[in-house]
């Protein structure tokens, strides 16, 4: 009974060390295998940290701006879906106006050149224009993407005080009936009027150098056509 009762104690020691040296051989694989996870988040990481340095310091672009690109927008439309507005003249290089208004001076309103002169420098005015400078170009011009105008009707303005005054109509092309042109009135009783029931126009006088002419513009604007409101 000895006997067996010490090999069975035998057998139990030599069972339970196998036990323990396995679990002792799980408790170090598994620690190998938690180490082995733990280095390579921890590479991970410098490798990410590491490209996000590189790309922070190589591809980054400078920003750029200028006042051509500022307007271009549709601040109300598309980004980048502005088109420049142009335009022609007509009615220009018939005659001199000499003799024909009160004083008699030569005011040169209809010379091709303020013709040529008047249509480039709106097409400026538009392409500057933005909500705190020519608001009223701007807005027109960016409800309306393919809008196009023409210079027509020069004439004197016949203004006594300034003679050489000159004055144009200002006509527009592809515009939306409903385009809002200006507001007659103020404040809350200010009543808005479209493009079709304004007369616009632009004043300039005109220089002469050799054979060419230039125009200065004085102003470009409209007003509501007579007995479309009380």
């Amino acid at each position: 009974m000895d006997g067996k009762l010490a090999g069975l104690l035998m057998e139990n020691d030599t069972e339970n060390n196998n036990i323990g040296t396995e679990k002792i051989n799980n408790n170090v694989n598994k620690n190998k295998k938690n180490m082995g996870c733990l280095w390579t988040f921890i590479i991970l990481v410098l490798i990410g940290s590491i490209a996000a340095l590189l790309d922070d310091g190589t591809t980054s672009t400078p920003q750029t701006t200028s006042d051509n690109t500022s307007y271009t927008s549709e601040n109300y439309q598309t980004e980048g879906a502005y088109r420049p507005v142009t335009g022609k003249y007509s009615g220009f290089g018939g005659m001199n106006v000499a003799f024909s208004n009160w004083g008699g001076q030569s005011a040169n309103c209809l010379e091709n050149g303020a013709g040529k002169s008047l249509v480039s420098q709106i097409e400026v005015m538009f392409q500057e224009s933005s909500p705190q400078k020519n608001q009223v170009l701007y807005s027109i011009s960016n409800y309306n993407p393919t809008l196009k105008f023409e210079v027509n009707n020069p004439r004197w303005a016949e203004v006594a005080e300034d003679f050489d005054r000159c004055i144009a109509d200002i006509t527009f092309k592809n515009y939306k009936p409903d385009t809002i042109a200006g507001y007659k009135g103020y404040g809350d009783s200010a009543t808005p009027y479209t493009i079709d029931e304004a007369q616009f126009g632009v004043t300039y006088y005109v220089s002469k150098r050799g054979d060419k002419y230039k125009a200065s513009i004085r102003a470009v604007g409209c007003d509501p056509i007579e007995g479309y409101y009380n």
